[in-house]
């Protein structure tokens, strides 16, 4: 009997987009997207290789926020690097957003209706971008099926498109393992735990899915 929370016709300024990025920065296929939001975009970059520390520096001279860390660990914990960009972060509201992830829809609409629901965390609808193959059209069902659990169990956040207040997620990732497998649902469990509210938000993000199933076995 839950629905999930329409996105709000005003849109917010008062949040902060944070990207991280580490290892390649081929791997931020979304910069057309988040150029629209240029304003409200914080990249958060692992910058302990030549191409990431160059990377910064042409992000940072074509004039976006960049929040450099230096991580040494090969594949460094998701979960570390937003806690690091979060002590950039100046508003009241963020939104976690994977380098390959986009939406048709405004970002601050679904920040405006966090605002207004007065909740602490939010998960988002997050679908397959344009499936052509076998193995992406069944994920795309997958994704679709799941994200109607969601109505009824939004602390089950994606990691590719989430929500919260500023504060909430720094106290979360405060008590967060780092443990890298399903490091984006334990942030939902430790908001469910803390009582703090919790709601989904008609938000439809779209991301890349493995195109072959040899490649989403390695993904699993």
């Amino acid at each position: 009997f839950k629905h999930a929370i329409p996105l709000d016709e005003e849109s917010s300024e008062d949040y902060t987009m944070l990207v991280p990025v580490f290892g390649n920065p081929d791997v931020l296929s979304n910069l057309d997207f988040l150029q629209k939001y240029k304003g409200n975009v914080l990249l958060v970059l692992n910058t302990t290789n030549e191409r990431m520390m160059l990377f910064a520096q042409r992000m940072e001279g074509e004039g976006w926020k960049v929040h450099r860390t230096n991580f040494l660990e090969v594949k460094p914990r998701v979960s570390r690097l937003v806690q690091a960009g979060l002590e950039a972060v100046t508003t009241t509201y963020v939104m976690r957003l994977d380098a390959d992830t986009t939406s048709p829809e405004d970002p601050g609409r679904a920040i405006r209706s966090l605002e207004k629901s007065k909740a602490d965390y939010a998960s988002a609808k997050v679908l397959v971008n344009d499936p052509h193959s076998l193995a992406e059209h069944l994920q795309a069902t997958e994704y679709s099926m799941a994200m109607l659990a969601r109505h009824f169990r939004p602390w089950m956040t994606s990691g590719a498109c989430l929500m919260a207040k500023t504060a909430a997620l720094k106290a979360i990732l405060d008590v967060h393992t780092h443990w890298w497998t399903g490091e984006d649902v334990e942030q939902g469990i430790i908001a469910k735990h803390y009582k703090m509210r919790v709601v989904h938000i008609d938000f439809h993000a779209y991301t890349d899915a493995p195109s072959t199933f040899k490649a989403l076995f390695r993904q699993r």
